[in-house]
């Protein structure tokens, strides 16, 4: 009984993480500047840092904070894949200027890392 459990739960897990790799609809388009990329980048890897810091210095860490720390790394990745993807398309184009499209979850995420962080 107990090693289905963990099955199941293995495969929730799974299936979340696959559902969490994908952009919701586009719900905000970000114009900005290369130098404005770059420190959005930044101020995401510092996020990512204390983060783990934070989790790997508690001893047990709940099951649900676990998700919603897993949740909140994939948004992440999301962003900063877009962010790497917008600053290498406007070095090949010769601009300084990139559009950054968005969704719920990627703008609330950035809004509030951008904020924090200052």
């Amino acid at each position: 009984m107990k090693d289905q459990t963990i099955r199941a739960l293995e495969y929730a897990v799974r299936m979340l993480k696959k559902e969490w790799e994908k952009s919701g609809e586009t719900k905000k388009v970000l114009e900005t500047d290369t130098t404005e990329i770059r420190s959005m980048l930044e101020k995401i890897n510092d996020d990512v840092k204390m983060s783990n810091e934070a989790m790997t210095g508690a001893e047990a860490i709940p099951f649900g904070e676990s998700i919603e720390q897993s949740k909140r790394n994939y948004i992440l990745l999301r962003i900063g894949r877009k962010l790497v993807k917008a600053t290498e398309k406007a070095e090949k184009k010769g601009t300084v200027y990139s559009k950054i499209e968005l969704d719920k979850e990627e703008a609330k995420l950035l809004t509030q890392i951008m904020k924090e962080q200052g």
